[in-house]
């Protein structure tokens, strides 16, 4: 038996809404959510696969990536202002670290986890125009 393939499964759209700079998919199977970020629009969204309902939360700030956290129901979240512990549903932050504070004008981009669950990240100067990450 042939295993499908991608070109064979149907495109659904789950979101039709609007993103400044839409990044960062995480798929989180122990909530069957799959979240992304606007980084601009200081916005989180997550869709869940249970319901097929997109849920949006403000963020405090610029957030580049949300990662999961092992054990707990916040993320992870790289933010211009540093690494926090992410609660979305109450609002709740709490500062892990900040890599670069001689560097206020950058925020974090885009960060992903290897096998030992190490957070790889970058960062990049805000408007762009600066190579400071």
């Amino acid at each position: 038996m042939k295993a499908p393939s991608v070109l064979e499964s149907d495109v659904v759209c789950i979101w039709s809404g609007a993103a400044i700079c839409g990044e960062g998919p995480l798929w989180v199977p122990e909530q069957s959510v799959l979240y992304w970020v606007d980084i601009d629009g200081c916005q989180a969204h997550g869709y869940n696969t249970e319901n097929q309902q997109v849920k949006t939360w403000t963020l405090a700030e610029k957030t580049g990536w949300l990662l999961p956290c092992e054990g707990r129901r916040e993320l992870i979240g790289g933010c211009k202002s540093g690494v926090y512990l992410i609660d979305l549903e109450s609002g709740q932050r709490t500062l892990l670290f900040d890599p670069e504070p001689d560097q206020p004008g950058n925020r974090f981009n885009d960060a992903k986890t290897d096998p030992e669950g190490r957070i790889w990240a970058g960062t990049m100067n805000d408007g762009g125009a600066e190579k400071t990450g």
